[in-house]
């Protein structure tokens, strides 16, 4: 079972890598990527406290919270795996950006997008289906770009997703 999922993983992550062929793809998936590194969540996180001060109070306090819980989990679990990165495994697997850290399980980017989505999510319903599509952008761009696998990616959007639901509970919103 685990030799059929991972092959099953390495085939699809050479079925997107493909794309990188296509100049105009790899440069949107890497402005996708580059709103992932997380410098725009804490502008965005305050703008909508500022912008909306009379949305619950525990918005800033649930988000600080849920990443406070993905960051370690997530880096605990890279160095528990240890997972090469596809590029450094596959004689064809190309990377195309530069990875923020040296192992590929799971994808950071993918859970802290996650994480994002599902907090302002929450308290701006409205914007669910942006918020998701975004960050499952940003999560393939992190394949299509060479630096993960697909299962890295999943991986990281259910603990970002899971890191947002301990925190909700935690303010006993949900």
């Amino acid at each position: 079972m685990k030799t059929n999922l991972l092959a099953l993983d390495t085939s699809i992550y050479l079925l997107l890598v493909k794309l990188q062929s296509r100049r105009s793809i790899v440069q949107s998936f890497r402005a996708l990527s580059f709103t992932g590194d997380g410098y725009f969540y804490p502008i965005i996180g305050l703008g909508l406290v500022f912008l909306d001060p009379n949305n619950h109070p525990y918005f800033a306090f649930s988000m600080i919270v849920a990443f406070l819980i993905e960051v370690p989990l997530f880096i605990s679990l890279k160095k528990a795996f240890k997972r090469e990165r596809p590029f450094q495994v596959l004689s064809n697997g190309y990377q195309l950006i530069k990875p923020s850290d040296e192992f590929s399980f799971p994808s950071g980017h993918s859970a802290a997008a996650f994480v994002f989505a599902s907090q302002i999510a929450f308290f701006y319903p409205t914007l669910a289906i942006v918020l998701y599509g975004w960050a499952s952008l940003v999560a393939l761009s992190r394949v299509i770009l060479g630096v993960h696998y697909p299962l890295d990616i999943l991986s990281g959007a259910l603990l970002g997703s899971v890191c947002s639901v301990f925190s909700l509970i935690f303010f006993s919103l949900i």
